[in-house]
């Protein structure tokens, strides 16, 4: 059986416990039958898509049915939204693997935690007042981003128990505010609520400051009212934040007791996977 450590799961967990299996069919209605069922179908579907070239690996499209509860039509049409998004923002994902992006992995601004939440979710923790944009574009941490949300993707119990993020907003600046674009903005969230397999559970913002507000004012009318109503404000309450997400699972910047925001581990299983974002990359709309 998968060890617990201290009551929470591990991000990388080796196989599906039975409580998230039993999870998986109360919350997405899957059964195994369902589960055969609807793959058998959704690949007969994707065949018949012109010009759409499909990774139709099982834990692939085991993504798009679990996140619109094993509904075809609505698991087809997200899956061609995700390659229709790798078309429109062709630039974004020229250099979409982690060896290319190993600068960004080197400033530490973007983690999943190595314990998930209370609810099995995987944390997921972007420190947007750490980037320095004059040496990485806002492209670039977006791109590095998405590659990690798909890297936990690949991660059954995410697929099953989704994502819960932490936006660190401390030393977030006017520098930081400028040099992101308006076209960015609706890319990383176009991606994130309509594109992405994802479940968001729920989106923590913490030492946010009156420069984030402005541009909140910008995101949020971008943003779907479900997300919107999922979205947390915490200031520097980090105990606001801990009735949410335990202390346990916590590094210590966030007032948590598992030392220091730390990245090398979950970096190296991305860095372990390049050839499989290679291959991945090969996949989408032929012109």
């Amino acid at each position: 059986m998968q060890d617990i450590r201290d009551g929470f799961l591990p991000l990388e967990c080796d196989e599906i416990p039975k409580h998230i299996l039993q999870k998986a069919q109360d919350e997405l209605g899957e059964t195994e039958f369902i589960r055969k069922k609807c793959l058998n179908e959704l690949k007969e579907k994707i065949l018949s898509e012109k010009n759409l070239n499909c990774n139709t690996s099982t834990n692939f499209l085991l993504e798009f049915l679990r996140v619109r509860k094993f509904r075809i039509d609505s698991a087809l049409a997200l899956l061609k939204t995700y390659y229709k998004h790798r078309q429109k923002y062709a630039s974004l994902y020229s250099s979409y693997s982690p060896k290319q992006t190993f600068k960004v992995m080197e400033e530490n601004i973007i983690n999943f935690l190595p314990s998930r939440n209370a609810d099995s979710s995987a944390i997921y923790v972007a420190r947007f007042g750490q980037w320095n944009p004059e040496t990485l574009t806002f492209e670039d941490v977006l791109r590095f981003g998405l590659l990690c949300n798909e890297k936990a993707l690949d991660n059954p119990v995410t697929q099953i128990c989704g994502i819960t993020s932490i936006v660190d907003l401390k030393g977030f600046s006017w520098s930081h505010f400028t040099h992101i674009p308006l076209s960015s903005i609706r890319c990383f969230i176009s991606a994130s609520q309509d594109c992405f397999p994802i479940r968001h559970k729920a989106i923590h913002v913490i030492n946010n400051n009156g420069i984030f507000s402005v541009l909140f004012t910008i995101i949020k009318p971008l943003v779907h009212k479900k997300m919107r109503d999922r979205i947390f404000f915490h200031g520097d309450n980090f105990s606001s934040l801990q009735q949410y997400i335990p202390a346990d699972v916590l590094p210590t910047e966030f007032g948590g007791t598992q030392g220091t925001f730390q990245n090398e581990h979950f970096y190296s299983t991305m860095l372990d996977s390049e050839e499989e974002y290679v291959q991945r990359n090969k996949y989408g709309y032929m012109h």
